[in-house]
């Protein structure tokens, strides 16, 4: 009951707690974190006395990245930072570091309340790194300690798989959806040579002339066990396992091999792709597109890179002159899910980007939702005072189209115009279709 007792103690008393257990064995020499085997003791403990209390299972988002392009030193530094932060969200907790960037906490603290405050961005020596976590509650989801451990691993898993930093309760965890999650994690260092991987693009309307002026590129994985598996699913995976650029390389050969093929067509229109940040971060990404581009650079300039909005201005000192380096080759950059990020206006008016993406979460319930209305029209001054253009996503429906109108924005692009498709399928979306869709 010892045990029990003391997690229900003050802070000072469970740090007191945590002190009994500081010989070697029993801590971490880096973080001085409590170890593996003291977490194994303690959960058991508990289970023993079937006393209810929650694991959290918290990892860092790309720790791999970090060390292989930043050093192991600063990697180092992130985990000793982790672990203090965790340490001042949890105070009355205990906190393990199991291997790696693996902590563990363990707590009887009201997970609901905590979960609504919990941090996923920090900030290490200038450099921001997001954390990802599962959480997993005994007794309702498990009923042994090796069932806690796995499930909570299963739902930091679920956490990723939308972009990471965030965080995710076991009994809310899709389980299939998670077994796909780890066949993904098993073949993606392979599925890249297959022919698994395709493109659909998906025109883009210029609001003014009511025709097609670009496409954006989409990434898709045709499976021969799973079928389609979505892109929510596999692009946070190939970001957290150094995979992503391989990804994006194919991608940007894929353009240029379409613009060259296509090359009168292409001299109207432009392609546009999402670009990841740990692209940026890589030295290797702007000597491939010189590389690549080196016989035709004239086609960089029918490119726009789309970066999102979080990862852009969380980077942004990081990535400020490969930002820099892109634009002078001629390539535009567009903010991607615009308004969904909160940044600062002084950021904004700071940088320089050619276009912002009206992330479709604002259009979804247009026109009934005066909240969304507020918010695109602030978004449409904006933009009009730093002249750029902006693009609208997610525009399903002619009631949609006609309350945009209110605001003069330059382009439009979602399924009441045209689904993603092949490209040749894409290029035989006809300007007089659109401009049906407008009337």
């Amino acid at each position: 009951m010892e045990t029990i007792k003391q997690l229900n103690e003050s802070g000072d008393e469970s740090n007191k707690f945590n002190a009994l257990f500081a010989s070697d064995e029993k801590r971490d020499y880096l973080t001085d974190a409590n170890s593996r085997s003291h977490m194994l003791g303690i959960l058991k403990e508990l289970i023993d006395q079937e006393a209810p209390f929650s694991l959290y299972c918290i990892d860092v988002d790309a720790f791999c990245s970090i060390n292989r392009r930043k050093g192991f030193r600063l990697g180092d530094l992130v985990l000793i930072d982790l672990y203090t932060n965790i340490c001042k969200y949890f105070p009355t907790a205990f906190v393990f570091r199991s291997h790696g960037d693996h902590f563990y906490v363990i707590t009887r603290e009201d997970t609901s309340k905590k979960i609504d405050d919990f941090p996923t961005f920090f900030d290490c020596e200038s450099y921001k790194y997001s954390i990802s976590c599962g959480v997993v509650q005994y007794p309702n989801d498990a009923s042994t300690w090796e069932e806690m451990i796995h499930y909570s691993e299963i739902a930091k898993k679920d956490a990723k798989k939308i972009k990471g930093n965030s965080i995710s309760l076991y009994q809310n965890v899709d389980v299939e959806m998670n077994v796909l999650v780890d066949y993904v994690e098993q073949t993606i260092h392979s599925s890249t040579d297959e022919k698994w991987i395709t493109f659909v693009y998906q025109p883009i309307i210029s609001v003014n002339n009511k025709k097609v002026e670009g496409y954006e590129v989409l990434m898709r994985w045709h499976d021969p066990l799973h079928g389609s598996i979505p892109p929510d699913v596999f692009i946070p995976i190939a970001e957290r396992d150094g995979m992503i650029t391989q990804l994006s390389k194919k991608l940007l050969r894929e353009c240029q091999l379409t613009m060259l093929v296509y090359k009168e067509h292409f001299e109207s229109h432009y392609l546009a792709v999402n670009i990841s940040v740990l692209d940026l971060m890589s030295e290797e990404f702007i000597p491939f597109l010189r590389e690549l581009f080196k016989e035709n650079e004239n086609l960089l300039e029918r490119l726009e890179f789309e970066i999102t909005e979080t990862y852009y201005f969380n980077n942004f000192d990081m990535i400020e002159k490969k930002i820099e380096l892109i634009q002078e080759m001629g390539i535009k950059i567009s903010i991607d899910d615009f308004g969904t990020g909160f940044s600062s206006f002084e950021k904004l008016v700071n940088l320089k980007f050619d276009r912002i993406k009206i992330d479709q979460s604002f259009i979804r319930h247009l026109p009934h939702s005066e909240k969304d209305l507020l918010i695109i029209n602030a978004i449409a001054s904006l933009a009009k005072g730093m002249k750029l253009k902006v693009t609208v996503e997610g525009v399903e429906n002619y009631r949609q189209q006609e309350c945009l109108k209110l605001f003069c924005f330059d382009a439009y692009q979602g399924y009441h115009y045209a689904k993603p498709m092949f490209l040749e399928a894409a290029m035989g979306v006809f300007d007089e279709d659109i401009k049906r869709k407008f009337r």
